[in-house]
């Protein structure tokens, strides 16, 4: 019996109505996107031949590996913990407490272009405001490394909840730049 859905086009495995993301050269299921970092865009996904895609997931195995051998300590505590192997000169952002369960992506200093804070609105609720960090990289095996740091409600721009959220953003900016100056 065929799956209505139609197969993935990297495992041949069937594909779902959720989770599942468009690459060049067909559709991946969401068993195969979960092997993806989490930091790799839909918009990249979406231009990366099988080929491509076979090559991430083989960088994520070896990167797997290799978080077992860093020695990492966190820097910031937050919605995303920032963690740093001085030695080597790496940097992970972790969403839970433990980079090696979640595969968190091992980011050598040198890769980080520039640093940016964004505001957006809420996707599920316009009366709130997000507060992101934005890492660009070069020469690694995506553009970008994006993370939430606060929500807050967007009439209350200038108050507290709000300071502290621009605080935290911050607070990651000035450790990366000062990382990267190491």
């Amino acid at each position: 019996m065929s799956n209505v859905f139609g197969e993935c086009s990297l495992c041949h495995g069937p594909l779902t109505p959720f989770g599942s993301l468009a690459c060049a050269e067909g559709t991946i299921c969401r068993n195969c996107v979960a092997l993806l970092s989490p930091f790799l865009s839909k918009e990249e996904v979406a231009e990366m031949t099988l080929q491509q895609l076979n090559e991430h997931i083989e960088y994520r195995k070896a990167n797997a590996e290799a978080l077992k051998d860093l020695k990492v300590t966190r820097l910031i505590d937050g919605k995303y913990d920032l963690y740093c192997d001085e030695e080597k000169k790496h940097i992970l952002f972790v969403k839970g407490r433990d980079p090696v369960k979640e595969n968190a992506d091992i980011i050598p200093l040198a890769s980080v272009d520039r640093l940016q804070i964004t505001k957006q609105y809420n996707k599920n609720d316009a009366n709130y405001v997000d507060i992101f960090v934005k890492v660009y990289l070069h020469d690694f095996r995506f553009k970008c490394v994006q993370f939430m740091t606060n929500t807050f409600p967007k009439t209350d721009v200038n108050v507290e909840a709000y300071q502290q959220a621009m605080d935290l953003a911050y607070d990651y900016l000035n450790k990366i730049k000062d990382l990267v100056s190491i």
